[in-house]
């Protein structure tokens, strides 16, 4: 029997055997479905279904209607050439989604190669296992369903997803491929434009590469996001990173040249660096200020 492939990140999608179903009869049957396949091999008490199925329509039939979703959710496998028994188990107070034939999901796929990432000691092992997870990563979790438990899941999985994308950005960092690190960081900050580490973490790529245009505009719209969108300034750190990046990329190009504006040049990145130690230790103070406060 060909492998069931089960489709969870933007949109749920049945593929095999010839057929591809991501239009299910109700979105009663897509919403058990969805949630029986992210709780594999687990007694999905029947009760507990029909409160996630009709949180503010329980009522007397409840079971009955929870048989009928359940009833076309087997015929859904029964089309596709499937034995249902062999995904579904019930008995009177339970529903197990428990696959008795090769079964693929992307979800599952995803979080497997997370952990093998995560517990991974050498960042090549890392790269591969992240990369292998983010390309799963097609969206959001079940796109259309708009369910408590699955608005919690795809939250989640978000969240694993920009934590995965922002190990591979630092992982290229340590094997030096800056154009990569950049690649991904940029992913990131489409999605969450607020995070300063990632900001931090280009300025810093840029500089090593010697992009002095990019490390300025990666800073000021850090410090436009910042200051127009939480309303609070860059940390020291970030104003560090930026000074040295462009110091450095100013310097590589002036050790370059000879003409007339050379000393002028110099005399203004003096004035560059002296006004970046003055602004990261006004900002430090105000750091420790806020630290002071608090305590």
């Amino acid at each position: 029997m060909p492998c069931l492939q089960v489709k969870g990140f933007a949109g749920l999608e049945l593929c095999g055997n010839g057929y591809s179903i991501h239009n299910f009869p109700t979105h009663h049957v897509e919403e058990l479905l969805g949630y029986l396949l992210l709780n594999q091999n687990k007694a999905c008490g029947r009760d507990n279904l029909i409160e996630l199925l009709w949180p503010y329509e329980v009522s007397k039939n409840s079971r009955a209607c929870l048989n009928t979703v359940l009833w076309r959710l087997r015929c859904l496998f029964r089309q596709m050439g499937y034995k249902a028994q062999s995904f579904l188990c019930s008995t009177r107070d339970y529903i197990i989604f428990a696959p008795r034939e090769d079964l693929q999901f992307d979800v599952a796929s995803f979080e497997s190669h997370l952990e093998v990432a995560w517990t991974a000691e050498e960042d090549n092992i890392k790269l591969v296992e992240l990369t292998k997870a983010i390309d799963l990563y097609q969206g959001d979790l079940y796109t259309g369903i708009y369910c408590d438990w699955c608005l919690l899941e795809r939250e989640r999985l978000a969240r694993k997803y920009l934590q995965a994308l922002g190990e591979l950005m630092y992982c290229h960092i340590r094997l030096q491929d800056y154009d990569k690190a950049i690649e991904f960081g940029q992913i990131i900050l489409e999605i969450d434009p607020l995070r300063e580490e990632v900001h931090h973490a280009l300025i810093s790529c840029y500089g090593r590469l010697g992009y002095r245009a990019e490390a300025l505009a990666q800073f000021q719209l850090c410090t436009h996001y910042l200051m127009h969108e939480v309303q609070v300034l860059p940390m020291p750190d970030t104003v560090l990173t930026f000074q040295q990046a462009m110091a450095g990329c100013a310097n590589n190009y002036l050790d370059t040249q000879s003409s007339e504006l050379l000393k002028p040049a110099h005399r203004a990145l003096a004035q560059f660096q002296q006004a970046g130690n003055e602004l990261h230790k006004i900002l430090s103070e105000i750091d420790r200020s806020k630290t002071f406060t608090s305590v």
